[in-house]
């Protein structure tokens, strides 16, 4: 069982993150922009925001999930952006944010794993 995850600083960055992301999508709500769109996005913040600080999934859902929602931002912003180009302006901004978390988490949990760090204590 993992420890202490939630107060680790990818973890605060990750919910952060998820934070933003249900935000846009509120703020997609009141403009009235595309169903998928609102949807897929407040689902991707609420998704990020229960797995990725959850002590008993592993920290390598919570990087694929990162990346998972990188495409979906990406494939987000080039459908938005002929609707209104500054959502799609924010998507991909948003996308390369998520881009730039999966790979730092990648990285922490290879580096852990090969070389044999414990990331968090064990209760």
């Amino acid at each position: 069982m993992q420890g202490r995850r939630i107060f680790s600083p990818l973890c605060i960055a990750i919910a952060l993150f998820a934070v933003i992301l249900i935000g846009l999508g509120v703020y997609l709500i009141t403009v009235a922009f595309t169903d998928w769109i609102i949807i897929g996005v407040i689902a991707a913040g609420v998704l990020l925001l229960v797995t990725c600080c959850s002590r008993f999934i592993p920290q390598v859902v919570c990087c694929i999930l990162l990346f998972l929602v990188s495409l979906f931002l990406v494939v987000a912003a080039i459908v938005a952006v002929p609707i209104d180009l500054v959502v799609g302006i924010i998507l991909a901004v948003l996308a390369v944010i998520a881009l730039l978390l999966a790979a730092i988490c990648f990285a922490i949990t290879v580096a852990a794993r090969r070389f044999g760090i414990q990331l968090y204590d064990e209760d």
